[in-house]
C-alpha cells in the first residue's frame, strides 16, 4: 500500500477516507495475498469492476488438487501451469484486516460451481488461517487506520478510523 494511504489517513486533521484505483488495490493485495497463495503463484494481476474485484495469477494447477477431495475430485486435468483468476468482494474483518469474498473462480478455463469455491479456496490457502476469515475468503492486510472499505465505481475508498479524544 502507497506509504501516503497510511499517512494521510493517519492524520488527525486529514480526510475521512481515500480513493484508490486499481493500481493501489494491486499494491495492497500484494502484500498480503502471495503469502496465503501457493509458492508457484506469479504475475498476480488485479482489476475492479463495478463494486467486484478482479484477481489473475498464474500457477501450478496440481498445487490447488493436491491429495484430498478437490483433487480426488478434479484428478488429472489439475497438472501444468495456468491461470487461476477469482472475483468477488472486499469487506472489513476487524482493525488491520480485511477479507476478499471470492464470489466467481475459474481453474484451467473451467468456472468451479459455487458450492465448490469454499473447497477450492480453503486448497489455495496457505499458512495460518486468519480468525474470523470466512471459507471462502483470503485475508488482505490494512492499516490499523482504516475503519471500513467500500469498493464504488471502479474505486476501492478507504475509510479511517476516528480517534478517540
Amino acid at each position: 500500500l502507497p506509504i501516503w494511504v497510511a499517512a494521510t489517513l493517519s492524520k488527525r486533521d486529514g480526510p475521512a477516507y481515500v480513493s484508490l484505483g486499481a493500481a493501489e488495490l494491486a499494491s495492497l493485495l500484494a502484500i498480503g495475498l502471495p503469502t496465503q497463495l501457493p509458492k508457484s503463484a506469479s504475475s498476480l494481476q488485479v482489476a475492479i469492476d463495478g463494486d467486484q474485484v478482479l484477481l489473475r495469477t498464474v500457477l501450478e494447477a496440481n498445487d490447488i488438487a493436491g491429495d484430498g477431495t478437490v483433487g480426488r475430485l478434479l484428478g488429472v486435468a489439475m497438472s501444468g501451469r495456468d491461470s487461476v483468476r477469482l472475483a468477488g468482494t472486499i469487506e472489513p474483518l476487524r482493525p488491520g484486516f480485511a477479507q476478499f469474498r471470492v464470489q466467481a473462480l475459474r481453474i484451467k478455463g473451467i468456472n468451479v460451481p459455487p458450492r465448490m469455491i469454499p473447497t477450492v479456496v480453503g486448497a489455495l490457502r496457505r499458512g495460518p488461517r486468519t480468525d474470523g476469515l470466512a471459507n471462502d475468503a483470503l485475508a488482505v492486510r490494512l492499516p490499523r487506520t482504516v475503519a471500513d472499505l467500500r469498493i464504488a465505481k471502479g474505486r476501492l475508498i478507504l475509510y479511517k478510523t476516528i480517534p478517540t479524544p
